[in-house]
């Protein structure tokens, strides 16, 4: 798996964490009022999505290199695609 196709993966599934976390915050809202304890359920949920959504950035920011990708350090596969030596990123 390339660089690339990972970072559109993680960034997708970021994406889908981000809307389940509104979901969540909603559910709360909605039962807020009611006492049997659905209201600590949902916010528990919340918590743990939010927790797993900021290591998937995390893990995203650290794919992600700085790399300016110098022309010295660039050369071709053997699929013709043009890569980073240094990151190993597709250009």
């Amino acid at each position: 798996m390339t660089i690339k196709k990972a970072i559109k993966m993680l960034d997708a599934f970021i994406e889908y964490k981000s809307k389940a976390r509104e979901v969540y915050s909603e559910l709360c809202h909605q039962w807020y009022t009611n006492p049997n304890g659905l209201y600590r359920i949902a916010k528990q949920l919340e918590n743990l999505n939010g927790s797993e959504r900021e290591l998937l950035v995390r893990l995203k920011e650290q794919i992600m290199t700085k790399c300016r990708h110098p022309k010295k350090m660039r050369d071709i596969g053997p699929d013709g695609k043009a890569y980073c030596v240094a990151c190993n990123q597709d250009l």
